[in-house]
């Protein structure tokens, strides 16, 4: 008797009946359907075994029964249905209506199916006659009557639903929302989840919940009643997800939009804008704790009136304004930003990666452009690990931030998480509890570095994942940017969220398209691969939708520009650096080009050998980085990768240097000629 919320040993008082079972004899089926509106007029419904009416109706029914001479058994039982308000009686009559129709359309579905097969065989046979002509449109007409009949059924299914639902918040003193794995009863109360033990739902627990002054305290019966409701309708409502909450963020489920800012949550289903009114969505609890990121009125405005391209022209106006590499680079940067905010909707994400020299902007395009716009979403973890990424974005719409990641401590953890996010995957972590955490990761991840590590360009599977935007040095002489101000954010924000929603039918469609047409598109543009077809097919669909002036390719040209391009870049900062000889600087170049200096070009990591009867330059990576590159944006990087991705470039060559046989990179001499 632990479990039992009385506390006590006293056994459970029997439950009065209050209903009386009426059950035709043999025979008397008919007679019985034949007087079923006077049996409701006394109240009485459709049992599963026959019509079950109030207690107290018995007499007057048995004196009706009498005077049709219906023969009929009568037996006294407890039916919940008689507990229940008008509301819940009004449910279960529907359900029981549901019950006829679906039987109904179940029946017609079989002969419909049979009729077709039947007709398709006929025609196979004979050909088509007259008589098979005038048969299809009598199938139509059915078929049409049975879309209508589904129609008819789900519309009430749902108001079955919603007076199942006033029945529960009329009778119970909180509001249940379903149960979880670990047996928890899950109520909202006040404005809180929370979680009752179904073995622990004793009498002083629904106290403290429900008050001890509450009808629901006046006897035995009623607290076991309450317990007893408070189960049933945890069962009927069913198991929600309260490990993996829906927090922060742009949600794309079932087929419906949910947005999460601050204390507020909204469902956007075709077109129409409703307040979430309690934290569950899609079986799946809702966290509205986090700060507001987008303004509320101008996002109600905006989802009925904001179109993609006036909003897209907002964002790109700006982000141009950074010297790509590439003009077009603009367009497509623009429309990752705006993919980001919506980036749990995308079937696949690929990985951001902006590179450029020092003072190029790439950390004040971070913080201009996604962190000013999107406020708390851009989530900074430039010195994050692994865990504390999955734990900070897991579950969230927020947007991760890796600047300077060459120097990140944590670079393969991290990039193996990052796989997690292209297709949405689930990091597990284990607790000293029962209860694992679990991270839904589904994010456009933002890093930015001089170059890439080499982590990311020896791994091919990573680096087929990654887009790779490249800026130059902004000029001295160049206008200041033009900066979106503080007060911008929320309200672009909101319309580039609602912007999003009106137009991801349209997304997705042209997405589609493009995954069909594959084939050709692999043969149209070189350098084009599966992978990078998918790395852009939603920037590219968006772009279509814009149709950006000056803009007509589906997929950029420098999509197919290779990473060589950093080593000439590295070869060429090298060759101009300077060295003292004889109390005078000198260039490498320089000194490479008059023969003379051998042994100090060699101290610090350079020599002329040859290998296989053609010249080479020798490069000594550890000596070279330690002396002529320590005051560059190369001093504290690993330069072996992209030197060794020069055209001809040998890789780990031993050759004599400073007395001593190192490893070396060798570079013919009509490159570094040619630099």
């Amino acid at each position: 008797m632990a479990n039992d919320i009385t506390s006590t040993n006293t056994p459970p008082e029997p439950i009065p009946a209050n209903a009386v079972l009426i059950r035709p004899r043999k025979g008397a089926k008919k007679a019985l359907q034949a007087i079923r509106q006077d049996l409701r007029s006394y109240g009485c419904h459709l049992h599963t075994a026959g019509w079950s009416c109030p207690i107290g109706t018995r007499s007057s029914i048995e004196m009706m029964l009498a005077k049709e001479n219906i023969g009929v058994e009568i037996t006294e039982i407890k039916d919940d249905y008689f507990k229940k308000s008008k509301n819940g009686q009004e449910a279960e009559n529907l359900w029981t209506q549901i019950d006829t129709k679906e039987r109904q359309y179940h029946k017609e579905s079989m002969a419909l199916l049979v009729k077709r097969d039947k007709l398709a065989k006929e025609i196979a046979k004979r050909g088509e006659s007259p008589e098979s002509q005038s048969e299809l449109p009598r199938l139509e007409e059915r078929e049409k009557a049975q879309q209508e009949l589904q129609e008819e059924i789900d519309q009430m299914r749902n108001g079955a639903r919603l007076l199942e639902k006033a029945e529960e918040k009329a009778k119970l003193p909180f509001q249940v929302m379903g149960y979880n794995t670990q047996s928890d009863i899950l109520i909202w109360k006040d404005g809180r989840v929370i979680a009752l033990p179904v073995t622990r739902l004793t009498k002083d627990q629904l106290r403290l919940y429900v008050g001890g002054a509450s009808d629901w305290f006046g006897s035995k019966e009623s607290i076991r009643e309450l317990k007893e409701i408070t189960i049933d309708t945890a069962h009927r409502l069913g198991f929600i997800d309260d490990q993996s909450p829906l927090r922060s963020g742009v949600w794309r489920i079932g087929g419906r939009w949910l947005v999460i800012a601050g204390k507020k949550a909204m469902v956007i289903d075709n077109g129409t804008l409703d307040r979430l009114s309690e934290p569950l969505f899609e079986g799946r609890l809702v966290e509205t704790a986090g700060a507001e990121w987008l303004d509320w009125e101008v996002f109600e405005k905006s989802i009925k009136t904001d179109g993609l391209k006036d909003v897209f022209k907002l964002i790109y106006e700006k982000v141009k304004q950074w010297m790509w590499v590439n003009q077009s680079m603009a367009a497509f940067m623009t429309a990752f930003v705006m993919l980001s905010i919506v980036q749990q909707a995308m079937k696949w994400r690929p990985w951001i990666y902006i590179t450029g020299a020092k003072c190029t902007g790439k950390s004040t395009f971070f913080e201009e452009i996604l962190q000013l716009i999107f406020g708390s979403q851009a989530e900074r973890l430039d010195k994050s690990t692994a865990h504390a990424t999955a734990q900070t974005i897991g579950n969230s719409g927020r947007i991760p931030i890796f600047d300077e990641f060459e120097k990140h401590k944590h670079i393969p953890e991290i990039l193996e998480l990052a796989k997690l996010f292209n297709r949405g995957g689930q990091k597990t972590s284990g607790t000293g509890a029962d209860k694992a955490h679990r991270f839904n990761l589904h994010h456009i991840p933002f890093f930015g570095s001089i170059y890439l590590p080499k982590r990311v360009m020896q791994d091919s599977a990573q680096e087929s994942r990654i887009i790779k935007f490249e800026l130059n040095r902004i000029p001295k002489d160049s206008p200041p940017l033009e900066k979106f101000s503080a007060d911008e954010g929320k309200v672009l924000a909101a319309r580039i969220v609602a912007a999003m929603i009106r137009s991801w039918d349209s997304i997705e469609t042209r997405v589609q398209t493009i995954l069909a047409d594959q084939e050709r598109l692999l043969k149209e543009y070189q350098g084009l691969e599966i992978r990078t077809l998918e790395n852009f097919m939603y920037a590219s669909a968006l772009l279509d939708l814009v149709a950006l002036e000056g803009l007509e390719e589906t997929f950029p040209m420098w999509l197919s520009m290779q990473p060589e391009d950093d080593g000439d870049k590295l070869l060429d900062t090298i060759l101009a650096s300077h060295v003292f000889v004889e109390k005078e600087k000198k260039s490498v170049r320089e000194m490479l080009c008059n023969g003379h200096h051998e042994e100090i070009l060699e101290r610090h990591g350079v020599k002329v050998t040859l290998h296989e009867r053609k010249r080479y330059l020798a490069l000594r990576c550890e000596d070279i980085t330690r002396h002529l590159l320590k005051d560059t944006e190369y001093g504290s990087l690993d330069i072996k990768w992209p030197l060794s991705r020069t055209d001809g470039a040998l890789n780990s060559r031993q050759v004599k240097m400073a007395g001593t046989n190192q490893r070396c990179i060798l570079i013919p001499m009509e490159k570094v000629d040619g630099v």
